[in-house]
């Protein structure tokens, strides 16, 4: 469309040009009209008189001479006169034939105007064309970015959905390790006190069995010892199991998601274009799966306890390999990268969580 505009403006200049130079030409020959048709009517009235008096008047005027110096001056005046009437003819003759190449090239020029007016039309129309598609491609993208942007607003909107649902499953699973630790810790209570109970019974046994045997002379039968170590209710770690996390997703490293106030984890995803879906999800350390299942946010999802407090849960896999309840080490695959629940694209949703609360996952291991 800028050529064509180009192309309209040098014929635009073009035309201008041409016009200026009819006009121009067209005042010269006026003046040169004018002047040829002063030559012409004085050559008309020579000849009139020429014809008028005939050739009887040049004889008459050399008859009349006085003399010979007479005669020879009459001879050169009427050479003279006779020279003058000649050029006057060669000059109309000259005159009239630049009249003519000049009426040829205005009239080439009007042609050429004429022609120039034409193509000067048609780029108009074509450059009428071109600004009416271009107009039209301006009214698709204009289009197409209300459409963009509507589906932004929506994506958005889906987003905030999603990223609320996620906070509330967060918040439930916040509430289950605060009901999870409290119960480890009314088991330990409850074992302790089974321990200092069985301590209290064997002392008094013991405090029992020797007041008998000081009465008595007969050996008392000791009783049979019982086991003073209650039954394991849970066999989770109860301290740290030790050492460093390892990144959960060996070979991604892209961060989609950073930590923040309102998205408690990190979301991992495609690395250098290779997609992330399928990818083997390792424990980053050893424990147990306290939890393994699936949620309407977190789709399938494994949590295991790391003893001391900390623990780690893994989001929206495709499927899983380990099971409740199930003892895993440092790096064992446990479940595989996908999108279910509350998802938009396969990623590893991550977070680990200190005493219940969930922390910056990048305060324990760097990605690697």
């Amino acid at each position: 469309m800028q050529n064509v505009q180009s192309q309209i403006n040098v014929l635009n200049q073009q035309v201008s040009t041409l016009d200026t130079s009819i006009q121009e030409k067209t005042a010269q020959l006026s003046g040169k009209q004018q002047e040829v048709n002063t030559t012409f009517d004085e050559l008309k009235k020579r000849l009139c008189a020429i014809y008028k008096t005939g050739e009887a008047s040049t004889l008459q005027i050399l008859l009349s001479s006085q003399n010979v110096m007479d005669l020879a001056n009459k001879t050169y005046l009427l050479r003279s006169i006779t020279e003058h009437d000649v050029a006057l003819i060669n000059g109309l003759k000259e005159e009239m034939q630049g009249i003519a190449a000049e009426k040829a090239e205005i009239e080439q020029n009007r042609a050429d105007l004429t022609e120039a007016k034409s193509t000067l039309d048609q780029k108009r129309t074509e450059l009428g064309a071109l600004q009416s598609e271009a107009q039209n491609v301006l009214d698709g993208i204009a289009n197409q970015e209300q459409g963009i942007l509507a589906e932004s607003d929506a994506l958005s909107m889906e987003e905030e959905e999603i990223r609320r649902r996620e906070n509330e499953a967060g918040d439930r699973i916040d509430q289950w390790w605060a009901d999870y630790y409290a119960e480890q810790k009314r088991q330990q209570e409850e074992l302790k006190r089974q321990q200092e109970e069985e301590q209290r019974k064997q002392q008094e046994q013991a405090q029992q069995n020797q007041e008998e045997s000081e009465s008595s002379t007969q050996p008392v039968e000791e009783p049979e010892q019982e086991s003073s170590a209650p039954p394991v209710v849970n066999d989770a770690p109860l301290e740290y199991v030790g050492g460093q996390f390892t990144w959960p997703v060996p070979g991604y490293t892209h961060i989609s998601c950073g930590y923040s106030s309102d998205h408690k984890a990190i979301d991992i995803n495609r690395t250098n274009g290779n997609s992330i879906d399928g990818a083997p999800i390792v424990a980053a350390n050893s424990g147990k799966v306290v939890k393994a299942g699936w949620d309407n946010s977190y789709g399938n999802f494994v949590m295991i306890d790391h003893g001391g407090g900390y623990s780690t849960l893994y989001a929206h896999a495709s499927s899983l390999a380990v099971s409740t309840g199930q003892q895993v080490e440092r790096g064992q695959t446990i479940a595989y990268v996908g999108s279910t629940g509350d998802s938009t694209g396969p990623h590893l949703h991550f977070e680990v969580r200190v005493d219940g609360v969930r922390q910056n996952p990048f305060n324990w291991f760097s990605a690697g």
